[in-house]
């Protein structure tokens, strides 16, 4: 509670400032995934490079849940990446919605051509977890009583993608990172045999700093890179 009354205090006392991004030397905290920044982080530099050049940017790793108590700390400015649920002590923005594509070697001797429910199953996967004790994908597949075969796991989307690149796993990835690395390893791409909505990455940030200015017009500039 005290916590929280310095924040409404100190943003009373900043809400008469006016923000400069070309002038500003600010730096901001960011948790986010190893996917999300390699998707967001280039984009967003090149725009502060011409808007705010001063503008810092650390980034942290993101956990599976939400870092509340570094937001309330205010040792996290904003997260971004995907979450089930969020207090309403935090301000939400939808950043992001993604699909998920299947990614193996090209030579891979299973896969010539799209494959069936089958198929998949009779596949060795490779699963991102991110600290996660089931994902998307195993979700929907227990549901129909089935599963697949998982033999290696690793938190690291990036690392992912070299590894199916250089063995026989094959790994199911978010759409945009997987097509990142078909422009660099020799990686194709096919549609998952079943359907699976969409998954929604989103900024969230403590909702009392919502007056300030700064991380607004930052989170502003987020959500475009995105657009």
């Amino acid at each position: 509670p005290i916590r929280s009354a310095l924040r409404q205090l100190e943003q009373s006392l900043s809400a008469g400032e006016t923000f400069d991004p070309g002038e500003s030397r600010q730096r901001f905290c960011i948790a986010v995934t190893d996917y999300v920044e390699l998707v967001c982080m280039p984009r967003l530099l090149d725009r502060l490079s011409q808007k705010a050049p001063g503008i810092g940017i650390d980034i942290r790793h993101l956990s599976p849940s939400l870092p509340m108590e570094a937001l309330d700390k205010g040792e996290l400015d904003l997260v971004l990446g995907r979450f089930d649920e969020i207090p309403a002590r935090f301000a939400r923005r939808h950043w992001m919605s993604e699909t998920l594509k299947l990614a193996a070697r090209n030579d891979h001797p299973l896969l010539q051509a799209q494959p069936d429910l089958t198929t998949f199953l009779r596949l060795r996967h490779l699963w991102v977890h991110g600290g996660q004790t089931r994902g998307m994908v195993d979700q929907w597949l227990g549901e129909q009583g089935l599963s697949r075969q998982i033999l290696y796991t690793t938190p690291n989307y990036l690392q992912a993608a070299h590894i199916v690149a250089g063995s026989e796993l094959t790994a199911v990835l978010p759409t945009a990172l997987a097509r990142h690395f078909t422009t660099l390893l020799p990686l194709q791409l096919f549609d998952l045999p079943f359907t699976l909505g969409p998954f929604h990455l989103e900024v969230v940030s403590l909702a009392q700093r919502q007056r300030d200015a700064a991380l607004q017009w930052l989170i502003e500039e987020i959500v475009a890179v995105a657009e």
